[in-house]
């Protein structure tokens, strides 16, 4: 009986307890030791005044317009043999332009086929380039530029035949201004192609030449040539007079006699032409 007395007061000891924590609305009591790993608290929120930085946005796929574009031509390309063969063979009038685009090109060959070109085909659109080309900056084309100039200036009229002429008679001035430090066959050059012009300012600087002592006598057969191809029928007095003093003072050197000859016998051509 004493037992179940004792049992009796614990329960309503521990039903008293019971009620005392629900009645302060608790569930469980508070424990003293440290949470466990699933009781652990939550992370704390983040700070307002530090906001996370955005994520970057991930890069556009490029748009069709803005795809890359081959790189332009450059329109300073030199012209080469390949470009030459090409405007050879083109017979229109853009052919035509590519020749004369040609003649700034540094290889001689080039230029020199280009100018052979033109002069075939009778471009005496081609003038006004060839006169404007720099020959001190540029000796190995001096063949190829005279003569075009010539043969163009003598199909040409007008301007261009003026523009020819007047580049030639230029250019002999200031080749014979050099003096020794010229170049002894662009004088020649020169001398055809004014000849080849056919026009008559080119005869009395020519005519000048025959009595020049510092014109050889090769130089002057050339001269001769010139001035019969001209019809300059003014020079016929120098002509007769520069025979005069060959056939009366003979060279001693027999190569410098039979060069004077030479011009002996192209002086009785010319005379011969020139009625």
């Amino acid at each position: 009986m004493a037992a179940r007395a004792t049992l009796a007061i614990g329960a309503v000891a521990v039903a008293g307890l019971a009620a005392l924590i629900l009645a302060r609305g608790g569930s469980r009591p508070a424990r003293t030791g440290a949470p466990t790993a699933q009781e652990a608290p939550p992370a704390p929120a983040a700070s307002p005044s530090a906001p996370a930085a955005p994520a970057a946005p991930a890069a556009a796929p490029p748009r069709a317009d803005q795809a890359p574009r081959p790189a332009a031509p450059d329109a300073a390309a030199p012209f080469t043999i390949d470009d030459l063969k090409l405007a050879l063979a083109d017979p229109s009038d853009d052919g035509t332009a590519r020749l004369i685009d040609g003649l700034a090109s540094d290889d001689a060959v080039v230029v020199g086929e280009a100018a052979d070109g033109l002069v075939a085909r009778r471009a005496t659109g081609a003038i006004a380039a060839l006169a404007a080309i720099d020959l001190d900056a540029r000796p190995g084309v001096i063949p190829a530029v005279v003569d075009g100039l010539g043969k163009l200036g003598g199909v040409a009229d007008g301007a261009a035949r003026d523009a020819a002429v007047t580049r030639l008679l230029a250019l002999l001035r200031t080749e014979k201004a050099k003096g020794p430090a010229a170049i002894p066959s662009t004088l020649l050059y020169v001398y055809e192609a004014l000849g080849r012009t056919g026009d008559p300012r080119a005869a009395a600087p020519l005519t000048d030449e025959l009595a020049d002592a510092q014109v050889g006598a090769a130089a002057k057969v050339v001269v001769v040539e010139a001035l019969a191809r001209l019809g300059a029928t003014g020079s016929r007095g120098a002509l007769a007079a520069l025979r005069a003093r060959l056939v009366g003072a003979p060279s001693a050197d027999a190569f410098e006699a039979e060069l004077q000859r030479d011009l002996v016998a192209a002086i009785d051509q010319a005379l011969s032409s020139l009625r």
